[in-house]
């Protein structure tokens, strides 16, 4: 068995130290990407969401490695009510219940009216019309650990009555 002379040593010592370092510390600039898979649901009557949550739609989720949020969903323009589909813009925050960190996120798509829900007579008055919409999200960014964040993904909302189920898969990455 022949022994790898002073200089080999010293240069396979040297490879193995940086190795155990490159594996040790991230190197700076070094981001995290994290799967999304959300499912949201939330059930508030009339009363409870005029309370919590006025015009929009509302309640609480767990951010998979986060922990309990709130979430805002925010229309950016109320479309035209138009029978069948239309393009649709909105603003999601979601806020962590422990530390009050914030993640933004933008939404893009269309939603549509089951059944002309949204001209039905009495549809400006009544609670909770049907619509169901897709899209796409794009973070764009928040505070606290989600300071610089981003990621993408697709998503579907499906709304009737008190109840509101949202669906989300894409990634989150964090600097």
């Amino acid at each position: 068995m022949s022994h790898p002379s002073r200089s080999g040593r010293a240069i396979l010592a040297g490879l193995v130290t940086a190795l155990a370092c490159a594996l040790a510390a991230p190197s700076a600039g070094a981001q995290t990407t994290i799967p999304l898979n959300l499912d949201i649901q939330s059930h508030l009557g009339k009363q409870k969401q005029a309370q919590q949550c006025g015009l929009f739609l509302c309640g609480t989720t767990t951010l998979p490695g986060f922990g309990e949020a709130f979430w805002t969903l925010i229309p950016i323009a109320d479309p035209t009510p138009t029978r069948g589909c239309e393009p649709a813009q909105a603003f999601v925050r979601f806020e962590l219940l422990s530390t009050g960190d914030q993640l933004s996120v933008d939404v893009d798509g269309q939603v549509c009216y089951p059944g002309n829900s949204n001209r039905a007579p009495g549809s400006l008055k009544s609670f909770g019309n049907p619509l169901r919409a897709t899209g796409t999200f794009t973070i764009s960014g928040g505070t606290g650990v989600f300071d610089g964040a981003s990621g993408s993904g697709t998503a579907t909302l499906f709304s009737a009555g008190a109840r509101v189920r949202i669906s989300a898969t894409g990634t989150l990455t964090l600097p």
